[in-house]
Parts: C-alpha cells; sequence; structure tokens
C-alpha cells in the first residue's frame, strides 16, 4: 500500500481520533497505491476495523503492507489505543494470561 510520493503526515490533521475503523476512504486519503486499494476493496468493501485488516494483510502475505497500515493508523492514535490494538495483533489473549497469574505462573 506504499506510494511513490510521500505527502504531508496525517497525524497532523487527525491526530488521536482513536477511530481504528478502516474503510476506503481513509485508506484513498492515505495515498496507498493502487494494488493495496484495490485489495482492501476486495476484501473489505464495506470497511472493517483495524485487527481483521491486518491479520487479512498477514495471511495474504502483504506483510510491507501490514505494516504500511500500522505506520499510517498508529499516528493517528493515542499512545494507550496503540497499545491495546498492539497488543491483539501480537497474540495477547487477557484470558489465558489471568488463567496463567491465578494458577500461579510468572508473567
Amino acid at each position: 500500500m506504499q506510494n511513490v510520493t510521500q505527502g504531508a503526515s496525517m497525524a497532523d490533521s487527525t491526530a488521536t481520533t482513536n477511530n481504528i475503523q478502516i474503510t476506503k476512504d481513509r485508506v484513498k486519503s492515505w495515498a496507498a497505491c493502487s494494488d493495496g486499494y484495490r485489495w482492501f476493496l476486495g476484501k473489505f468493501p464495506e470497511g472493517a476495523e483495524f485487527v481483521p485488516v491486518y491479520r487479512a494483510l498477514i495471511a495474504d502475505k502483504r506483510g510491507d503492507d501490514a505494516d504500511w497500515l500500522v505506520g499510517k493508523l498508529f499516528d493517528e492514535l493515542d499512545t494507550t489505543t496503540r497499545v491495546k490494538q498492539t497488543a491483539i495483533i501480537a497474540g495477547a489473549d487477557a484470558v489465558a494470561i489471568a488463567e496463567q497469574v491465578a494458577a500461579g505462573a510468572e508473567a
């Protein structure tokens, strides 16, 4: 989804919106490459939240596009929301962690 031309950072005008919804208009405003934009429209014509889009990119072996998406979206999120989204895509499972803590496992 990287575009050859780099514009001004969207973070300047939309910082800390904490909106994790990815829409075709948002992807377009981020100046996605045409291939990445077509992929997004094919997979998510109605849009989707960040995590399903990220996971679909990884599943389709589009790691560079997944990194691009993280960079674009995370520029617009506050730290707490970034951490939450990072924990989710990293596979952190709050229930499993709580069970391990309750069983006496070290964190």
